[in-house]
């Protein structure tokens, strides 16, 4: 990804709560670490089985 990119997807982000970004983009930050949620767990265990 070139700066730009990166520079969008920082301005896009960066005033969002951790709970929105949660919601937006699938993730929950606990400890520094990044969790897939269950929806996108199930939903990539089910296209690999396809």
């Amino acid at each position: 990804m070139n700066k730009n990119g990166i520079n969008n997807l920082r301005d896009k982000y960066q005033n969002k709560t951790e709970k929105e970004l949660e919601e937006e983009i699938g993730f929950y930050f606990i400890s520094g670490q990044k969790y897939l949620n269950d929806k996108n767990m199930i939903n990539m265990i089910e296209d690999e089985h396809i």
